[in-house]
């Protein structure tokens, strides 16, 4: 069971009762008490769990009506991703990669190169600082300043950000529809970044029980902490892709769906 389940689990559960038992409230009281309770709890589940979100401007998943599915790489560009885009490149498949502002100004030849390879790219926020406690200012800016690179650097209006870390915030969707963003989740993830993890933990984590729509997160290069999978992750996406296509899946980007959907 993951463990983001066993937390919610104790806390919805687990709390209000220890809390009625330790203090033997009243019962309008002990109904006020599981109230706070849950609401808060909720907000924080709703804002740090990104596969839980009722905007019409966010992307859940692709259409189940599909035999698609989409790679993503969060956190580029880096020093690592040309020999991801060889290995893309090897198996013809398309990818999104969402981008860090600070990585394009680092790196933009290699930015380049992705778009150049004709992936879609979607802004990742300009240094992946988490949005949950941020104020609106700095939440616009630096989605804003990461914008203005993408354009500057790549010629491309992005269409779609993710937050990182898939947290959100308060000020998240104003601002997204201020400037006509799509906010994008995922509902695979490899836990490439993982210490220790391996080629094969990471190709379980992912074909296992795929199902049409499922978009899949993995991160490009070493990621924002030197990244210690990265290479467990290049290992193992060639038969993570040899693999779905037997399945007959078909691999798509962050446009595609888009267009579907919209």
């Amino acid at each position: 069971m993951p463990k983001y389940i066993i937390v919610a689990l104790l806390y919805f559960f687990v709390t209000p009762l220890l809390l009625l038992f330790l203090f033997h409230t009243h019962w309008l009281m002990s109904v006020f008490i599981i109230f706070i309770i849950y609401s808060i709890g909720g907000l924080i589940f709703y804002i740090v769990y990104p596969q839980i979100d009722f905007s019409k401007n966010t992307i859940l998943r692709g259409p189940k009506n599909k035999n698609w599915v989409m790679l993503t790489f969060d956190d580029g560009p880096s020093q690592d991703t040309p020999q991801l885009l060889d290995l893309l490149r090897k198996h013809k498949v398309p990818a999104t990669f969402f981008l860090l502002g600070e990585k394009i100004l680092r790196y933009p030849s290699i930015a380049q190169a992705i778009v150049h390879d004709g992936h879609s790219i979607g802004n990742h926020t300009f240094s992946h600082e988490k949005l949950t406690f941020k104020n609106k200012r700095f939440v616009h800016e630096t989605i804003s300043q990461t914008q203005k690179i993408i354009q500057n650097n790549l010629g491309i209006d992005a269409q779609c950000i993710r937050a990182p870390h898939g947290f959100k915030n308060v000020w998240l969707y104003e601002i997204l529809n201020e400037k006509k963003l799509k906010l994008v989740s995922w509902t695979k993830s490899a836990f490439d970044t993982e210490k220790n993890v391996t080629s094969e933990n990471i190709k379980k984590r992912i074909v296992k029980n795929i199902k049409n729509g499922d978009i899949i997160l993995l991160h490009d290069g070493r990621g924002m902490n030197n990244n210690p999978g990265f290479m467990s992750m290049i290992h193992a996406l060639p038969e993570i892709i040899i693999q779905l296509k037997k399945m007959n899946f078909e691999f798509v980007t962050l446009t595609d769906i888009v267009h579907e959907i919209y």
